[in-house]
């Protein structure tokens, strides 16, 4: 691997008992170049720790993205483009030489029909080889598309149970080797010594947690926020993609996430939904430790008047995970029986969803709700958008421990959910939960706290005392400050290796002979 060096960093300070945990905060797609519910609470974590030294390590699309969030003087941004077409450590030239005997075993584990027995140490144990691989500077040329054409062709020809059921063909193959040429190159990745890596996803990021277990044995925490095996069974079975290679992707991510469950040292779930989850997938119970996701009170003073006008407002990012048609359809529901309804739609769509923002448009229109739905764009503040409408609305299909709920709350805004991941455990009997993608519940719902103005003062004073009682951000920082210094070991420095660069933030204390 050709790397180059990028020195000058300064330092961080030191407080006189030593130097403060060095904490890697791995995150796919998010902080700091997305917002979004983890953002928020990656920054909680780095602003709310400032004696906590961060290393942020964001998987993005490419290196030409940048950051929308100004990183406080405590944290260092390292990013991981993995979409970016080449790589500077990846020869011109490949051959024969350059296979790789992991590849074709993950290739062949991969289009295997799955097994009763739990299979996650095998799959740990190639992901483990290739990182081997990537430090003796033999992934990076492997990770080529014509090499990885013909290990997932063989693959594919060897299993009769594709072969039988999903009828894998050479499309297939195309596919799956342009996948892989960039999922793996996390694996490229060397963070160098670190105290602990906490990974916000059990996605991408798992590579890199699994990555720097094996290279060097750091503690491992994992703490998920929406589900995202669950997420990828919904993902795929919409985009109706190729059978064989839905199955081998599917595969993938099913070991993938139950890999780094069994390499994690804390498995840290912000809802008891996620750990009962992360449990039937394979998480031993005894490393699981919930830590609810927690908003600070004072930063969502409560609503002292409410419209007079019957008002519902939905807040997030416009993805068919937060199911909007769901909402657009309830709100056809709600307008029958309150004709000067107005439902209010804050937020945005990223330019992959572009499709289905028109979808939402194209939804309005066809059930005559311009005047009822307000696609009203992004707000200074959530408390801005809670605060305008008399009600707050979830419709998503998956979530963690939505922000968005406990926000409403501390506004003093009753929220209607649907009953996906923690969120009847976030509102509990400060407000409705229904079923998912059920326009009619959802809308019954509403328009029963539309109608009774009393019951939303009381269900608001109730959200209130809720989030103050059991959803404080302090507690939840406390909490994580406690987890670091448990699992933090002797590393007190820092060399970041990357196909293109390191990155030197500290240097060993005179007493610390680092572990090679």
């Amino acid at each position: 691997m050709r790397v180059l060096s990028v020195g000058g960093q300064e330092e961080p300070p030191r407080g006189p008992a030593g130097p403060e945990p060095l904490v890697a905060l791995v995150n796919e797609g998010t902080y700091p170049f997305h917002a979004g519910g983890v953002s928020v609470w990656c920054d909680q974590l780095i602003r709310g720790l400032p004696d906590v030294q961060f290393l942020v390590v964001a998987i993005c699309l490419n290196h030409r993205e940048l950051p929308v969030r100004e990183l406080p003087p405590n944290a260092r941004l390292v990013s991981i483009p993995i979409w970016d077409q080449v790589l500077e450590s990846a020869e011109p030239r490949v051959g024969r030489r350059h296979r790789l005997p992991a590849l074709r075993s993950l290739a062949r584990l991969l289009t295997a029909e799955p097994a009763e027995v739990d299979e996650s140490e095998e799959f740990l144990s190639l992901i483990c080889e290739l990182v081997d691989a990537a430090d003796h500077g033999a992934l990076a040329p492997a990770l080529a598309f014509p090499l990885l054409c013909e290990v997932f062709a063989d693959a594919l020809a060897a299993s009769p149970w594709l072969q039988a059921t999903h009828h894998g063909s050479m499309l297939d193959v195309a596919r799956l080797a342009e996948n892989f040429i960039h999922i793996l190159r996390p694996l490229l990745f060397d963070l160098g010594p670190l105290d602990v890596v906490h990974l916000s996803s059990s996605g991408l990021p798992s590579l890199v947690g699994m990555s720097m277990w094996h290279r060097r044995r750091t503690p491992l925490v994992v703490t998920e926020h929406g589900l995202f095996l669950r997420e990828r069974y919904l993902d795929l079975g919409r985009a109706g993609g190729r059978p064989a290679e839905t199955q081998v992707m599917l595969r993938f991510y099913h070991l993938m996430v139950a890999g780094i469950y069994r390499a994690a040292s804390v498995i840290a779930p912000v809802s008891g939904y996620n750990q009962q989850w992360q449990e039937r997938v394979g998480a031993a119970p005894a490393n699981i430790r919930l830590i609810h996701s927690a908003v600070e009170p004072s930063d969502f003073p409560v609503r002292l008047n409410e419209p007079e006008r019957p008002s519902v407002g939905w807040l997030g990012r416009i993805d068919p995970i937060k199911d909007l048609h769901t909402l657009i359809k309830a709100a056809a529901v709600i307008r029958d029986e309150v004709p000067d309804v107005l439902v209010n739609l804050y937020g945005s769509a990223a330019p992959a969803q572009q499709g289905y923002l028109r979808s939402c448009h194209d939804l309005v229109d066809s059930l005559d709700l311009q005047e009822v739905v307000r696609f009203a764009g992004a707000v200074p503040s959530p408390a801005d958008a809670f605060h305008t409408n008399q009600i707050s609305a979830l419709s998503s299909i998956s979530e963690g421990f939505p922000y968005v709920v406990l926000e409403s709350m501390a506004c003093g805004v009753p929220v209607v959910g649907t009953d996906v991941g923690g969120v009847r455990e976030a509102i509990g009997d400060a407000g409705r939960c229904v079923r998912a993608n059920d326009p009619q519940a959802l809308g019954a719902a509403c328009l029963e706290l539309l109608g009774d103005p009393a019951l939303r003062r009381s269900l608001g004073r109730v959200g209130r005392q809720r989030v103050e009682n059991m959803f404080d951000l302090e507690t939840m920082l406390a909490t994580h400050r406690g987890l670091y210094a448990e699992l933090a070991g002797p590393f007190r420095s820092i060399s970041i290796q990357t196909p293109g660069q390191t990155i030197d933030l500290r240097e060993p204390a005179a007493d610390e002979v680092p572990t090679p």
